[in-house]
């Protein structure tokens, strides 16, 4: 006699069976999904960073670095260029050596007070309108630096001015070589800054 119990346990056995397929075909659905979505995602980023690099450099950016160059020459000049004769200057605006020593010490101080503002107005308004800007504060310092003949205050009154945009050199020289230089010239464009 046939026992009553194995259609049963072979029943069981079939369900289970089935249950399994479709447990392994919902897998692999998902999986061909997430490779699928996986697929998207990378030719989506794949993209973007070939747009990134596809970018064009203008000709102007050596204008901007020249002039960049040229005014961190002129603050290392007007910041330097009178302390190795210091006690000469003294002696002849009749002013203390400490005074004469005060151009680079300032220079410091306005460093270490002006290089935050000076970021965020780079990362707000931008580069070129900072720099330009910059260009006008060098300008009026060293126009004020001109009238030392009257008395030796105007220099040190010129050298604010001038010493914000050494900051303003210092500070945007890696943002210019990054969005206005290609990789190759972007060690060339901060080191001349520099």
């Amino acid at each position: 006699p046939q026992n009553p119990k194995t259609p049963r346990v072979s029943n069981l056995y079939q369900n289970m069976k089935i249950n399994e397929t479709d447990e392994n075909q919902t897998r692999s659905l998902n999986e061909t999904e997430i490779t699928v979505e996986d697929e998207l995602v990378d030719e989506k980023l794949q993209k973007s960073i070939k747009q990134e690099n596809d970018y064009t450099v203008e000709t102007r950016r050596w204008l901007q670095l020249l002039n960049l160059c040229l005014m961190t020459l002129n603050n290392a000049i007007g910041m330097f260029c009178i302390s190795p004769i210091g006690l000469e200057v003294a002696e002849f605006y009749q002013v203390s050596v400490t005074v004469v020593n005060l151009l680079p010490a300032m220079g410091c101080l306005v460093m270490s007070i002006a290089s935050l503002p000076t970021s965020y107005l780079i990362e707000r308004h931008g580069t070129s309108k900072v720099i330009l800007v910059s260009s006008l504060l060098n300008s009026l310092g060293c126009a004020i630096k001109l009238l030392v003949n009257q008395s030796f205050w105007f220099c040190i009154l010129g050298a604010v001015p001038t010493n914000i945009t050494w900051i303003v050199s210092l500070s945007s020289s890696t943002k210019l070589a990054a969005t206005w230089f290609g990789e190759n010239e972007r060690v060339l464009a901060v080191s001349a800054v520099i």
